[in-house]
């Protein structure tokens, strides 16, 4: 489970964070299983200092693997705010989301 830092002085500061919907032909999306918990969500993380947001996707997608599962056959554990970038992602709109 991910949880927030409450303490400001332990906090190791603000970083965006990117997760890629990639989708194949056929509709397909790209999942991982999380090592810390089990639950299923897009390959991502954490953007690193002097990185930009592609090539922070880039090396993340790289870094990460996952399994495909139609849309319509999304895990039940699914992270719930990854729900909502898979939602963004299927709408197909080229600009993006920020939330």
């Amino acid at each position: 489970m991910i949880t927030l830092e409450r303490d400001a002085t332990r906090a190791l500061g603000i970083r965006p964070a990117i997760s890629a919907a990639i989708f194949d032909r056929r509709s397909r999306l790209l999942l991982q299983q999380r090592s810390d918990g089990g639950q299923w969500g897009l390959p991502g993380g954490s953007v690193e200092i002097g990185e930009s947001v592609q090539e922070a996707i880039v090396r993340e997608v790289r870094e990460e693997t996952g399994l495909t599962f139609p849309l319509r056959q999304l895990p039940p554990t699914l992270l719930e705010h990854h729900r909502v970038r898979i939602r963004d992602a299927s709408s197909r709109k080229a600009a993006p989301f920020i939330r």
